[in-house]
């Protein structure tokens, strides 16, 4: 008789904690997608004016930065209304003036959208 109290305590305790856990994970908080975002920008290799060959991104392959990848990415930061601000690393970013100018007067543009 002892015995079965002591296992029916034991699985009482037992679906107890199951229960907990799964209420635990079934209900944490998830983070959302549309609270505010800082796009961030690492420069630090050649900029060139266009990508130079297709890159197939499902092969782990990654576009190489250039001039035109920064328009798409500025252009769709300035549209997306959840991105709050920019972030620009610079280190050892080897382009000329010209691009420098063009990447300030993108950042000009992002300032006049509120970002």
């Amino acid at each position: 008789m002892r015995r079965l109290f002591f296992l029916l305590l034991l699985a009482t305790l037992l679906g107890v904690v199951i229960a907990g856990g799964g209420y635990l994970l079934l209900h944490r908080e998830t983070p959302s997608w549309g609270s505010a975002k800082v796009l961030t920008l690492s420069l630090d290799a050649r900029l060139e004016d266009q990508a130079t060959a297709p890159v197939l991104p499902f092969l782990g392959g990654e576009e190489p930065a250039s001039l035109a990848l920064l328009y798409r990415g500025f252009l769709a930061a300035r549209l997306d209304p959840t991105v709050v601000g920019v972030a620009i690393y610079l280190r050892d970013a080897d382009f000329g003036l010209a691009k420098a100018q063009e990447i300030r007067r993108q950042i000009s543009e992002l300032d006049r959208a509120g970002k």
